[in-house]
């Protein structure tokens, strides 16, 4: 197949998933060609402080398979960036020294600050016209990131609660409120109303189960409003299922059947302190900051 000298591949190493999307920019929005999505959770077991071997093995796969998907695609450049997983781990040198070995990407390990950039550039450029500050609240796998701009500047606060590591630690609720509170004290000194974005799986997920969606596709879930009072109600049908249950619901992915609870309850949190029943979901984010960054 054909696509062009400008077709362009970000991908995104989380601590859950690993995603890859091909496209070009056009008039400062990414024109999405293909999408990928997997979950080799290479995070697994980091609040070891290491990357297991069997982890950073799944997600090897996942990459040399996206190599295959981009040279199908006749993709010209590919730029990785690796998160909270790698970020923290003793031994990411090794896995990032893997990757190049195995597939020839050199892999930029990027601070929380540069994360909440790239997702707060890519979930905007999506937008229509915004009415009110917007805040991008991105939950992964490891981290948690609350975005927004003040005085011109986009400013992020990442912290280190996610759906896999709530999931591990277990937290209860008044300690996952207390680890929140650096992102919660920034938006609340916000002097405009903020318009709050969901970005990531949690998000997505939650739509897809909401409103019935199980071919999943970015514009089936782009700008689609979501209740406080449906995620909690949600959360509470998930969290009375036994996993095997879970795994059969309409729009959940059975990879994340044990991590939608903690990834609920974390944006279930976020929102109680903010005062805010009301979110717009969004599939863009850091990928498509990715690809506008790296467009020259």
């Amino acid at each position: 197949m054909k696509w062009g000298i400008l077709m362009k591949a970000a991908i995104d190493i989380g601590t859950n998933t690993i995603r890859m999307l091909i496209g070009k920019v056009v008039k400062g929005k990414v024109e999405v060609h293909a999408q990928f999505i997997a979950e080799p959770r290479l995070g697994a077991g980091i609040t070891e402080g290491k990357l297991t071997y069997e982890a950073m093995a799944r997600a090897l796969k996942v990459l040399k398979d996206y190599k295959t998907a981009a040279q199908d695609y006749q993709v010209q450049d590919v730029f990785v960036v690796a998160t909270s997983a790698v970020r923290d781990a003793a031994n990411k040198k090794e896995f990032i020294d893997a990757v190049f070995n195995n597939t020839g990407w050199r892999v930029e390990v990027i601070t929380g600050n540069e994360e909440a950039v790239l997702s707060f550039i890519g979930a905007i450029s999506t937008l229509p016209e915004i009415n009110g500050a917007p805040v991008i609240i991105d939950i992964g796998g490891g981290s948690t990131e609350v975005i927004f701009q003040r005085n011109g500047r986009i400013k992020g606060v990442s912290v280190n609660v996610g759906a896999v590591r709530l999931w591990e630690a277990a937290w209860p609720e008044e300690e996952l409120r207390i680890r929140l509170l650096p992102v919660l004290r920034e938006v609340s000194s916000l002097k405009e109303k903020i318009l709050p974005v969901a970005v990531g799986g949690t998000a997505t997920t939650a739509a897809a189960v909401l409103y019935g969606i199980t071919n999943y596709s970015r514009e089936k879930v782009q700008g689609k409003p979501l209740n406080l009072d449906e995620l909690i109600g949600l959360k509470s049908r998930l969290a009375g299922m036994t996993m095997e249950e879970r795994k059969n619901v309409a729009g959940l992915t059975p990879k994340r059947a044990d991590i939608i609870v903690p990834g609920l309850d974390i944006l279930i949190c976020i929102l109680r302190e903010l005062g805010v029943t009301r979110i717009l979901v969004s599939d863009a984010g850091i990928l498509d900051g990715l690809l506008l960054r790296k467009q020259n």
